[in-house]
């Protein structure tokens, strides 16, 4: 499809998410970031979207560990 200056979220959007618990493992994570070539996922909870974790949170973090 085309986007113009019409379209919509809707129109663009990813469908078929596949999202992530908050309970996760980071490293199972990293997995499916580098398996399906996501760059987010959304952060699911009793049915809710919670938060979104990207890749850029994932090296924030593992940066911030280093530096302790």
């Amino acid at each position: 499809f085309v986007l113009d200056n019409h379209s919509t979220v809707a129109d663009a959007m990813s469908r078929n998410v596949s999202t992530i618990g908050p309970d996760e493992p980071v490293s199972a994570v990293l997995g499916i970031f580098i398996e399906r070539h996501y760059g987010a996922l959304p952060v699911v909870e009793d049915g809710k979207v919670v938060g979104i974790l990207s890749v850029i949170d994932v090296l924030r973090a593992f940066r911030d560990h280093l530096s302790r």
